[in-house]
């Protein structure tokens, strides 16, 4: 099975309350999305990391839940990086190379917590 996925680039922050009668909260940025149409089961295996923030979409819906029913999830950045590499070698797929350049351009230092969130439509 494959999935048409659409991963988000997300910038995610703590906001620490200024007041001890608030709570911190989280903030997240999409710096910027790509659709990347169909990518396989062993891609989507990559997003395991549960999403504490909502995404909105391009209608103002909340994407916390895909088009296939299931919670978004996110990825640390290397490991997609890795697995890109690899496919890039054997496969090609004309969405894995700009998507991996794009990825590598990225300097992590500039951003406060860069996360790959995964929406399958």
């Amino acid at each position: 099975m494959s999935y048409e996925s659409r991963i988000f680039v997300m910038n995610r922050r703590v906001i620490k309350a200024t007041e001890p009668k608030f709570n911190d909260y989280i903030y997240a940025e999409n710096i910027t999305t790509f659709n990347m149409c169909s990518m396989e089961n062993s891609f989507k295996n990559l997003f395991k990391k549960p999403v504490d923030f909502s995404i909105t979409g391009e209608n103002e819906e909340d994407l916390t839940v895909d088009k296939y029913g299931e919670k978004v999830t996110a990825a640390e950045i290397t490991p997609v990086i890795e697995w890109l590499k690899e496919k890039v070698r054997t496969e090609n797929y004309r969405r894995l190379k700009p998507f991996l350049a794009y990825l590598e351009a990225l300097n992590p230092a500039e951003w406060d917590e860069l996360l790959l969130v995964h929406y399958g439509y």
